[in-house]
């Protein structure tokens, strides 16, 4: 079984857990699929808009699709969760990958 299929399956009983739909994103980004891979990051970001991994993986997208504004947004979104929740790495780390869009 691959390790996707196995992920799919994790998800089909827990839901709610979102380690594990980031882990399904980002299974879809390597196939290429990246509207499931937003459908994911999306729903991760809805019910924790804390998740910060999900703000760093969805910025990805539109960077994979020449989306640069889109993807100045996500990180902006981004960087202000990181604050609320004041993680110092995350933000520079976001702001640095921003910076490099402009």
């Amino acid at each position: 079984m691959s390790r996707g299929i196995h992920r799919l399956n994790i998800f089909d009983k827990e839901p709610e857990n979102l380690p594990d739909m980031l882990g399904l994103a980002i299974e879809w980004v390597a196939l290429k699929d990246y509207k499931n891979a937003e459908v994911y990051l999306k729903r991760i970001i809805e019910r924790d808009s804390n998740y910060i991994e999900a703000y760093k993986q969805y910025a990805e997208l539109p960077e994979i699709l020449n989306n640069i504004e889109e993807a100045k947004i996500i990180y902006s979104k981004g960087i202000e969760a990181a604050k609320r929740i004041e993680d110092i790495q995350s933000i520079k780390e976001m702001e640095d990958l921003l910076n490099e869009l402009k």
